[in-house]
């Protein structure tokens, strides 16, 4: 970009003293595609399927799937000075402690399986540890931190010595599953039910993404069931139940975020991804050309109020309802203008 070469990785900045905002790579970049970022202690972390970083004069710094760019002094530099050997497909910096999830077995040594945390500094060489056993799946995806809790998803079929359906969660000192009290009741008795025959009464299927809000866990991908009651896309979880979120959608989600537009209510869970449809509040199927949907609740109550698709106008001054925009990978809410990453 700018006639330069970008590998990966850009950063832009939208000048008010230009039209064109300005683009341009972070040194020599990468050598494989970048899946997650996340700011942690003014550092740039970022994960993926690359192996190596590439310094301004071109010199390779080994980095496995996790890399940090130094937003201060501009130039790459490991965490704890270590590589993570895999995938990395989640992050998430909280409290000064920066979690991680993917596909890897050990980092520093340490046996972890799929989800780590480093505390400290970053340029010493320690400060990775794991949680328990870790966990065990074909794909661990999602990855949401409240405190001492950890919740993870994904295709998930084991965390520590817990058997799960693709969601479980770290209560700070050991795995549990994220279970509806009343499915589990129902099977116990013998009902005979169909979710109760592989006793599942989490999620059925692929968990992209996880977010929290006061205690409450919502939770999107591909799944059809959650907690044995009926659900297309996205679900929600308070005190031993999941539930629908207001008839839910059509299509594949590849984020979830609970933003505030205006720093107080109501607060809007905001979804993205290839969303086809969603169900607004008179029950009716809505088209989303956008790919990105709202529905909004308030402190009192998390009934929502109906889907809405969330319009938007690219480069060509077209709205979505005269061109189908692509798929969104991921939401951000720095200003009304900077808040999607799509792709064509």
């Amino acid at each position: 970009m700018n006639d330069e070469a970008a590998h990966y990785i850009v950063s832009w900045e939208n000048s008010h003293a230009s039209s064109r905002p300005s683009f341009q790579g972070l040194a020599k970049g990468l050598d494989g595609a970048v899946r997650v970022m996340a700011v942690h202690k003014a550092l740039l972390v970022l994960g993926g399927v690359f192996t190596r970083a590439y310094s301004n004069d071109s010199q390779p710094i080994h980095s496995g799937s996790l890399i940090a760019w130094n937003l201060s002094s501009n130039e790459w530099s490991t965490i704890g000075r270590t590589t993570c050997e895999g995938t990395v497909t989640g992050i998430v910096s909280s409290q000064g402690t920066l979690y991680i999830v993917g596909q890897f077995k050990q980092i520093q040594g340490v046996e972890v399986n799929n989800i780590a945390a480093h505390s400290g500094e970053i340029s010493a060489p320690s400060g990775w540890r794991g949680f328990g056993a870790g966990i065990s799946g074909r794909t661990v995806m999602a990855l949401a931190v409240t405190g001492p809790e950890i919740f993870v998803g994904g295709n998930i079929v084991r965390a520590g010595d817990q058997k799960v359906n693709n969601i479980a969660r770290w209560d700070g000192t050991r795995w549990e599953r994220i279970t509806d009290e009343d499915c589990e009741q129902m099977c116990a008795q013998g009902d005979g039910d169909s979710h109760c025959l592989e006793r599942n009464c989490e999620v059925d299927g692929f968990v992209s993404s996880i977010v929290t809000w006061n205690r409450h866990i919502f939770v999107a991908g591909n799944f059809r069931t959650a907690g044995g009651h009926p659900v297309t896309g996205i679900a929600h979880y308070f005190s031993g139940r999941w539930s629908g979120v207001s008839g839910g959608l059509e299509g594949s989600v590849y984020d979830l975020k609970i933003h505030s537009p205006l720093d107080h209510q109501p607060h809007c869970i905001y979804v993205a991804g290839q969303i086809k449809s969603v169900v607004d509040k008179l029950g009716a199927k809505v088209p989303v050309y956008s790919n990105v949907a709202k529905t909004c609740f308030n402190d009192t109550s998390i009934i929502t109020e109906g889907w809405e698709a969330v319009d938007s106008v690219d480069s060509s001054g077209l709205r979505p309802s005269q061109k189908q925009v692509g798929a969104v990978r991921k939401l951000l809410f720095p200003t009304p203008q900077d808040w999607t990453q799509s792709e064509a």
